[in-house]
């Protein structure tokens, strides 16, 4: 019997382990201790809740009651009625006090905010205020706007960085190759790195060198933090200007014909036009539905071609400022774009595999069965998506590049190449200046040389030194 009753009561300790002692918080309620102790990032917390409720009537367009939200330094100079915000005294600001209560005065249009989402505001005050925006240089760029800081040293790869834009110098003298953190120069066959122009950009989007060559343009910037523009002057290898442009990642960069404007396309739907030399905001296109991804100049550089996620490709005059037409009838959304060498013609590469040459014009001839007038080719369905295009400098060739090949076909349709041997996507593709070969680059981090009337692989390299010993940076 006592030895039944031994064996029972272990039993019991067995089942109820906590019996006899305080039991332990369950692990969910930990995390949300840890969480309410957590202090509150501006950058991380505070801004997003601005940027989808406020923003709206509080941006450099429109700034509603005088105040600016675009920026922490924006901000924190207030409106016409004053500050909107007083560290530590949540209850002094009207940050937090137009936006609480059961019928909060702000915003006046939307959702109202939740009351978790006025909690963040209110603790981010009570705790300071404090900015974390990433860290300026020098002002420039449009109302003084900062640009983000290079980085004092050429980073270093645990491994290869997928490649998302590659462009020809001009004279042929060098390659611009997208790294981390910086555009590397190589020499034209692939033998040595000429020089590492090491920005202030994490990732690099698009590049475009200017017509004589001496300056080259890039676009990019951090998700969900900043969009750079950098121009480099390439003779120098001098960062010349620097412009911090948006809050998120800018696309397709275009330099004007004459080299003083440049255009590029960002994730709130707009496309912009900003002076190389200021940085000063020329025009803002909001006719898009979607993310612009590609930009180009007229032959003229009267009138902007901008395309998008929203299938669209759209005709600007930049004299006018204003809106002239869709030059396509939508079809896919848009991936890529570029505008031939010496015609007003655009080719753009789409999401469902194929790309399209159009006629730069406005598309007034459209019938009630939307006529695509403007559409003077169609290629032949690609592997994937089209991911990068080139126009061959004389005009009569194109390069396509999609999922492990690239190809080149003739102006007339038919297919001249096909460039295989890549693993995965292929984000950028580029002509020679004499139109002898095809340079492509993507997800698998290498560089490729091919003959461009063959389609024969000339070389293949890697664009920057792998140190395996180095670990990846978390």
């Amino acid at each position: 019997m006592w030895k039944w009753l031994a064996v029972s009561l272990m039993a019991l300790l067995w089942l109820f382990p906590c019996v006899g002692r305080a039991a332990d918080p369950p692990k969910a309620d930990a995390a949300k201790s840890d969480a309410a102790k957590a202090t509150i990032s501006y950058q991380k917390d505070v801004m997003p809740i601005l940027t989808a409720s406020c923003i709206g009537c509080h941006s450099p367009e429109k700034k509603k009651g005088g105040l600016d939200l675009n920026s922490y330094s924006l901000m924190a100079k207030g409106g016409k009625e004053g500050v909107v915000f007083v560290a530590g005294q949540p209850e002094k600001s009207k940050l937090v006090t137009m936006v609480s209560g059961p019928e909060p005065e702000m915003p006046e249009k939307g959702d109202k905010l939740t009351t978790a989402q006025v909690e963040i505001l209110k603790r981010w005050v009570s705790e300071g205020a404090k900015d974390d925006s990433p860290a300026p240089v020098v002002k420039e760029g449009p109302a003084g706007e900062p640009g983000p800081i290079p980085l004092s040293q050429p980073p270093r790869y645990a491994s290869l960085p997928v490649i998302t834009a590659i462009q020809y110098q001009p004279d042929g003298q060098a390659i611009a190759i997208s790294g981390f953190h910086e555009v590397l120069l190589h020499k034209p066959d692939g033998s040595g790195i000429i020089a590492r122009l090491v920005g202030g950009s994490p990732r690099i989007d698009s590049l475009m060198f200017s017509t004589d060559g001496k300056m080259l343009a890039v676009s990019g910037g951090a998700p969900a933090l900043f969009g750079n523009i950098q121009v480099w002057d390439v003779t120098e290898k001098k960062l010349v200007k620097n412009y911090k442009e948006a809050r998120d990642t800018v696309f397709g960069v275009s330099f004007s014909p004459d080299a003083q404007r440049i255009a590029f396309g960002c994730t709130d739907k707009s496309a912009r036009v900003i002076q190389v030399s200021n940085g000063a905001e020329i025009m803002r296109l909001d006719q898009h539905n979607d993310w612009c991804l590609g930009t180009c100049f007229t032959l003229d550089g009267k009138k902007i071609v901008t395309g998008s996620r929203d299938q669209a490709m759209k005709l600007s005059d930049l004299m006018l400022g204003q809106f002239i037409d869709d030059i396509n009838n939508p079809l896919e959304p848009l991936v890529c774009m570029a505008r031939h060498p010496k015609e007003d013609k655009v080719l753009y590469g789409g999401a469902m595999g194929k790309a399209r040459i159009y006629k730069i014009s406005d598309n007034q001839g459209r019938t009630a069965a939307r006529t695509d007038n403007n559409r003077l080719r169609e290629f032949e369905q690609q592997p994937g998506p089209v991911h990068s295009v080139a126009w061959a400098p004389d005009g009569k060739r194109v390069c396509l590049g999609s999922i492990k090949e690239a190809r080149v076909y003739a102006d007339d349709g038919k297919k001249i190449a096909t460039l295989s041997g890549h693993e995965g996507a292929i984000f950028a593709v580029a002509f020679s200046p004499d139109g002898k070969q095809v340079c492509t680059g993507g997800f698998d981090g290498m560089v490729r040389l091919f003959d461009a009337e063959k389609g024969t692989l000339i070389k293949a390299f890697a664009p920057v030194q792998v140190e395996n010993g180095l670990q990846a940076a978390r």
